[in-house]
């Protein structure tokens, strides 16, 4: 007859603390609240160390989160949401800012970064709305050239 693994070694849990649990969506990844007199566990996701969190099972964790971070062991659910996470590390962050200089990892926090505002086409005087730098500061000397005037220009 064989053996059940009843109680499971604590090499096959990850620990987690509090503040990390809350970043976690996943609602049927099953959290075990743990705590102990001493600070004697270690965070999983961001390092620190703490007296009372939670524990996971590796087996479910690592399927859920599959893709880790090779430089600090940071697990994500798609490669997608890694990549974004690596440029930090390597601090080639591809979308940057043409005016301020400034870059983002993700293009939606370049996009966030840009504001609309209406100019107007210095060849055929109509409005239309642009993306600018929040640190551009307008002068009533600057020309716009909207898509249309630009393709025949």
């Amino acid at each position: 007859m064989s053996e059940a693994n009843v109680n499971p070694t604590e090499e096959e849990f990850f620990y987690i603390c509090y503040q990390c649990r809350l970043g976690f969506q996943t609602t049927w990844l099953s959290f075990i609240s743990i705590s102990s007199q001493k600070t004697e566990y270690t965070c999983v996701k961001c390092g620190t160390e703490f007296a009372s969190g939670f524990k996971v099972q590796k087996l479910y964790f690592d399927y859920c989160y599959p893709h880790p971070c090779e430089f600090c062991e940071m697990r994500f659910r798609t490669s997608t949401q890694l990549l974004p996470h690596s440029y930090l590390h390597s601090g080639a962050l591809p979308f940057k800012c043409p005016f301020c200089e400034k870059a983002f990892p993700i293009i939606s926090l370049f996009n966030r970064h840009q504001v609309p505002k209406t100019v107007h086409c210095s060849k055929c005087y109509k409005s239309f709305i642009g993306k600018f730098c929040r640190a551009r500061v307008f002068d009533e000397k600057d020309a716009f050239i909207c898509v249309k005037c630009f393709i025949l220009y």
